[in-house]
């Protein structure tokens, strides 16, 4: 086991909901990247992969489905 948390990236274009998604994921350990839209959270997945990625499949710009075949 490594000490390293594992690193999530949440995208969701719902400041709230993505929040509170953050705010537990921080509250058990883990590494959190928030982003508020599909490019955003790409860019950030490409400069930086995570363990998890948990999306939105409805966000403006790029959604989630086009956000996974991107990254596939």
């Amino acid at each position: 086991m490594t000490d390293r948390a594992a690193s999530v990236l949440v995208a969701d274009d719902n400041d709230d909901l993505r929040g509170s998604v953050c705010e537990i994921l921080r509250a058990e350990g883990y590494e959190v990247t928030e982003a508020d839209d599909g490019d955003t959270a790409l860019a950030s997945y490409s400069e930086r992969p995570t363990s998890v990625v948990v999306l939105d499949v409805r966000m403006p710009r790029l959604d989630g489905i086009a956000m996974i075949e991107h990254m596939q």
